[in-house]
């Protein structure tokens, strides 16, 4: 009989554990969110462990581990390995999570304390487009190309709604008792630029 080899997702499942784990200790949360006015470094990671209430914590764990399982298993990816697609997963969480938290304490003053996923998740998400326009392309496939940028045009139109309605699209934000910051969406959408600059840089 033939064995199966089963292939997990481990770094989004560690990341996601980790954010449930934050979620399980509130009396740590203060040390790991992003405090303006009481900041360390290690909080440019540690925020995006962290969430406002039960609901927020599950959109967002359950988002960013369906879709940083979707870019580690190379759903879209034209090659690479597992173990290469898992370096290129922690290469862009390691760089998109400083991003986003300066681009929150830059560009949103009125921001006191950040916390949550969801600009990790956008990251990720844009990452998945970028590799599906790249499939398209080595296998001229022009739908998966379309279908590629009408993602891209349908993210930047759920952030413009959270820009002007200060509301999320799929979770309820004012039910749950914080406001959706969407310069961390932006600046997620835009930092895979930077994981791609990177990577040319290092070869």
């Amino acid at each position: 009989m033939k064995r199966v080899k089963l292939t997990l997702p481990l770094l989004s499942l560690f990341i996601a554990a980790l954010a449930l784990v934050a979620g399980a200790a509130p009396s740590i949360v203060s040390t790991l969110e992003l405090s303006r006015a009481d900041f360390y470094p290690w909080m440019l990671f540690s925020a995006h462990l962290t969430h406002w209430s039960h609901s927020h914590l599950w959109w967002d764990t359950m988002t960013f581990l369906l879709l940083g399982s979707m870019y580690e298993l190379g759903l879209f990816a034209v090659s690479g390995t597992l173990a290469q697609r898992r370096r290129e997963l922690l290469l862009e969480l390691s760089i998109a999570a400083p991003i986003i938290a300066f681009s929150v304490l830059i560009f949103a003053p009125a921001v006191q304390h950040y916390r949550g996923l969801s600009g990790l998740c956008v990251s990720v998400f844009t990452m998945l487009l970028l590799d599906l326009n790249t499939k398209g392309r080595a296998d001229g496939d022009m739908v998966l190309r379309v279908f590629a940028f009408v993602g891209l045009g349908a993210l930047f139109a759920k952030i413009l709604f959270e820009a002007l309605s200060g509301e999320a699209l799929f979770a309820a934000s004012a039910a749950a008792n914080y406001t959706v910051v969407y310069v961390a969406h932006v600046a997620g959408a835009l930092s895979p630029c930077a994981t791609k600059l990177w990577g040319r840089g290092g070869r």
